[in-house]
């Protein structure tokens, strides 16, 4: 499971453009599944690697702000297996 840091604002995008092709993204998290937790101005949130590349597919066409803490997680993912 993958942790992408993001803002609200980025959430905030990513939940408009996103959220219909990656629904359990945008559901707050149970047990170790997918979702996300909020943290007043961040929000972190949980996926597989495939998640994260279709996220960063979708943030690179619609939410340029969200790019960068995609890429991360999924660098920082990667760099744990």
């Amino acid at each position: 499971m993958l942790l992408i840091e993001l803002s609200r604002a980025s959430f905030d995008c990513l939940l408009e453009h996103a959220s219909e092709a990656l629904p359990n993204l945008f559901k707050p998290r149970a047990n170790n599944e997918s979702g996300y937790a909020s943290l007043d101005s961040q929000v972190n949130m949980y996926c597989t690697e495939e998640e994260a590349k279709q996220l960063l597919v979708i943030a690179e066409r619609d939410c340029t702000g969200a790019v960068s803490a995609v890429r991360t997680g999924i660098r920082l993912g990667d760099a744990a297996i």
